[in-house]
């Protein structure tokens, strides 16, 4: 935001120093402001440009840097504003008094000194010093191939979300045995303040999960509060107890666990047999479930049409993928495995004593699952309250077969069934809950508590005296402690009715129904008309990236399993996210790239400075890549956030080199004093000598704005900080190659304008940056040789093409054009045997280039090749 300004009160400066002492300085301030006014304006707009693909992400990454790109795109729209309104207006206000020149000033006079040796033996030494710069370009590559890639970094929120898993048909008592174990092996780290956990489904229907996975959160301590770790220090072994103490305080011998250290040492505390660890951030996981319906940065959708051949799938896949280095742990969703308490009436047996299923369906809710049969109010609460059986009278299958279903008999009858049922569908309501007691006698169907023979109703009679929600009454041997609502205890009635007449008979549970425990599938999940099963792999992110352990995992599974039949295999979680924002990337990033060189083109109204301030873009690639492989990060979303600033801020640092040698140089041509090459050096060297600081400062503002970013610590400090490493790291190398690279392709591209060969020069840098590239791709690339030899190739062929058109052999035009198109085939065909999903997107790449290959020697050997006498 103050770039702007920067460079506007330095070219006024520089105006007023000289100029007459006495001269009047409004018109000086107006014309140091127009010269630079238009380039900084453009710079600024282009900033803001430059943050157009943030805008297109979506989901997580759009709602976390959005508000980013907004902030920084308005703060850079009123920045360019105001640089051509109020800083103009500003500058004739505030600049007053005297003006020290550029050699008077101790930090001026510093910076010349230091930065003029350096441009003077870069001119002096041109192709030594691009060769250089071709090194630290093609060192970069090797090196930014084996970063990895995820979609979000690791996020510190200061706490952890512990969800384990087992095993389906685990009983409730051991879920919560082995839930309490757990917690008490978290409580016991002095790291942790307080752990709570959770077992079991909630009473919502937002959340259905089941006794086999529990769900645990970990508040931890600060960071000044955790445990160190002893660090063996150079000076350890052989320093004196009174020299470590002046060296301890430089280099001490402990330092705090860091966030992977801790989560690995739980880890391994909370290894249980029959158990599966996944420990990662609470928030980001809930956003991860609520966006892929996964709980571990990976995991596998396994679609088949037969739950059975599904669950086979996922055993082998959790199998094979526990081998691959980086798997913290690997559990495979059993699509069978849940245990069935099945209930099946016999309804010739109903119809025998005048029930009918409905009948049993209701004794088995009241005794089962419960009734509700009154509310309490407490204030403005209300609760119901629920009665069924104790849990020793349904604890098993067994038990479940002795319970009781009422059927009404008529006392004196001949002991036919009634066709009333024990608990009657049509009659009404009752309030009270009359709850049933055996005497202890036999649990016949036709035994009763009277002691007048067990007769019972005619064919057709019906009661409807018997309220409709009643528990049916317990096994033999359950009466202590129930009472009816008569009062009647263990050896009292049976059942009271309005009708004398009228009595209950007990028929067991296990005579009327078959009562079997079989396995089934926990749950049922359906995604895409398909039923899916989920493998979920947690990934240790401190040793692996995300992308490449997916590509490994993909590997390992295509040659352990082969091809699975009637299966389909889908790749989610964090690894889904990032294929998304790749794609998306690969469309809007190449469109932002193609706005910035429209914006520089119209601001200079030449392609060759165009291409002059685009070259810096590569060279802050450099340090970013070097600073972000030295800091271990992989590529994410913040990351990419870091590039595209950087590339803005990059293009604005050509910018400025631009301005100021274009200034020199058109001053000395106007003066006359252009002749020769060592003419054009010395415009050159007064260009970036005389104006170093403005162009330090730019970079320097920028740079210690975001290095504390490096070094922070808390909640939302690994953002932040893989946002601003690619940016100081850019800025470092960009400000170094800025300062000594453009100079050196600016004074050759001025020697080729006055020998009138620009074409052929832009031409022969053009195969040089392809041939560099190429050779970097084959030494760097992780692919098999074919690949790399081909890459090689192609390199050596693009070098030494443009060496050819350089020395500009009319006679070979046409072998060179066979030469140039023979190269980008091989490097087109390379690219695809080591990536064979780019195919799509090298079509019109290959097209481009073969076009050029082309026509390329034969433009460029028809310029002359003899050069001026003096140029």
């Amino acid at each position: 935001m103050v770039d702007a300004a920067i460079v506007l009160v330095e070219n006024a400066h520089k105006k007023i120093e000289h100029a007459p002492p006495d001269a009047d300085r409004v018109p000086l301030i107006i014309q140091a402001a127009k010269e630079v006014g238009r380039p900084i304006f453009f710079s600024l707009i282009l900033i803001a440009v430059s943050f157009l693909p943030v805008f297109t992400l979506q989901g997580q990454g759009g709602r976390l840097f959005i508000p980013l790109a907004f902030t920084k795109t308005a703060a850079m729209f009123f920045a360019a504003l105001l640089s051509i309104t109020l800083s103009p207006a500003l500058m004739v206000l505030l600049i007053r008094g005297r003006i020290f020149k550029e050699t008077e000033h101790p930090v001026s006079r510093f910076l010349i000194r230091v930065y003029k040796p350096f441009v003077y033996v870069a001119l002096h030494n041109p192709k030594t010093t691009l060769l250089i710069a071709a090194a630290a370009v093609a060192s970069a590559v090797p090196l930014g191939l084996r970063i990895g890639s995820e979609f979000m970094p690791p996020l510190n929120e200061g706490s952890l979300l512990y969800m384990p898993t087992t095993l389906p048909g685990v009983s409730i008592e051991q879920a919560r045995e082995s839930l309490q174990t757990q917690d008490q092996i978290i409580a016991s780290f002095p790291e942790v303040s307080s752990v709570f956990g959770k077992v079991g489904r909630a009473d919502t229907a937002t959340d259905p999960a089941g006794l086999d996975m529990a769900e645990t959160v970990i508040l931890v301590k600060p960071r000044d509060q955790w445990r160190s770790i002893t660090v063996h220090r150079w000076y350890s072994s052989w320093a004196p107890a009174w020299l470590q103490s002046l060296l301890r305080p430089l280099w001490p011998e402990s330092r705090p666990r860091t966030w992977a250290e801790l989560t690995e040492e739980l880890n391994r505390a909370l290894n249980m047999p029959g158990w599966t660890n996944s420990l990662s951030p609470p928030i980001k996981t809930r956003i991860d479930m609520l966006t892929t319906g996964i709980r571990t940065p990976i995991g596998i959708k396994v679609y088949s049409d037969s739950l059975q051949r599904i669950e086979d799938a996922a055993q082998r896949l959790e199998s094979t993928l526990r081998n691959i280095p980086g798997t913290r742990s690997v559990f495979a969703e059993r699509a069978t495995g849940g245990y069935y308490l099945d209930i099946i009436p016999n309804r010739e047996v109903l119809a025998r004593y005048g029930l009918n299923v409905g009948d049993v369906q209701d004794v088995i809710e009241a005794a089962l699952g419960g009734l509700t049969v009154t509310r309490t109010v407490e204030g403005r609460e209300r609760y119901t309250v629920n009665v069924r059986y104790p849990r020793d009278y349904r604890r098993d299958a067994d038990t479940v077969r002795r319970i009781l279903v009422p059927i009404r008999t008529n006392a004196g009858s001949a002991g036919a069934p009634s066709s009333g049922m024990g608990m009657t569908r049509n009659a009404p309501p009752n309030p009270g809950v009359m709850v049933a007691q055996n005497m202890g006698g036999g649990m016949g169907g036709g035994s009763t508590p009277s002691s007048g023979g067990g007769g019972v109703a005619a064919p057709g009679s019906t009661a409807t005296d018997i309220p409709l929600f009643q528990l049916p009454p317990l096994p033999s041997g359950a009466g202590a402690g129930f009472q009816s609502p008569g009062g009647m205890g263990a050896a009292g009635s049976a059942a009271s009715s309005s009708s004398p007449t009228a009595r209950l008979a007990m028929v067991p549970l296990g005579q009327l129904a078959e009562v079997t425990l079989r396995t089934g599938p926990p749950m049922i999940k359906d995604e895409n008309g398909s039923l899916v099963g989920y493998v979920y792999v947690d990934v240790d992110t401190s040793k692996r990236d995300i992308g490449g352990y997916v590509e490994e995992a993909k590997r390992t599974v295509r040659d352990a399993l082969g091809p699975l039949p009637g299966i389909r295999l889908e790749w989610t979680g964090q690894y889904e996210l990032l294929q998304r924002l790749s794609e998306r990337l690969r469309f809007v990033v190449p469109l932002t790239l193609a706005l910035i060189v429209l914006l520089l083109f119209l601001n200079f109204r030449s392609w060759i400075e165009t291409f002059i301030v685009m070259i810096s873009v590569p060279f802050a690639l450099v340090g970013s890549v070097w600073l972000m492989f030295f800091l271990g990060y992989n590529t994410s979303v913040a990351v990419w956030v870091g590039i595209i600033a950087l590339v803005g801020v990059a293009a604005e640092t050509g910018i400025v080199m631009i301005i100021y040698l274009d200034e020199y140089y058109h001053r000395y041509r106007a003066e006359g004093r252009i002749n020769n090459s060592e003419d054009i050096r010395r415009a050159v060297i007064d260009g970036a000598v005389m104006r170093v600081r403005p162009k330090l400062m730019t970079v320097a503002t920028a740079t210690i704005g975001l290095a504390p970013l490096l070094w922070s610590q808390g909640a939302g400090s690994d953002v932040m900080g893989r946002i601003a490493a690619p940016m100081v790291g850019g800025l470092l190398t960009s400000a170094f190659l800025t300062l000594e690279i453009i100079p050196v392709i600016y004074m050759y591209w001025k020697r080729l304008e006055l020998r009138g060969e620009v074409t052929r020069g832009v031409l022969v840098g053009l195969h040089e940056i392809n041939g560099v590239t190429s050779i970097a791709l084959a030494l760097g690339l992780s692919a098999p040789w074919p690949s790399r030899v081909l890459l090689l190739m192609a390199g050596v062929v693009f070098v030494v093409l443009g060496v050819l058109l350089w020395r500009g052999n009319r006679t070979v035009r046409f072998a060179l054009a066979a030469l140039d198109l023979f190269a980008a085939l091989v490097g087109a065909m390379g690219l695809w045997i080591a990536q064979g999903n780019w195919l799509a997107y090298l079509g019109p790449a290959v097209a481009a280039i073969v076009g050029f290959a082309m026509i390329a020697p034969s433009i460029a050997a028809q310029i002359d090749p003899a050069p001026h006498p003096n140029i």
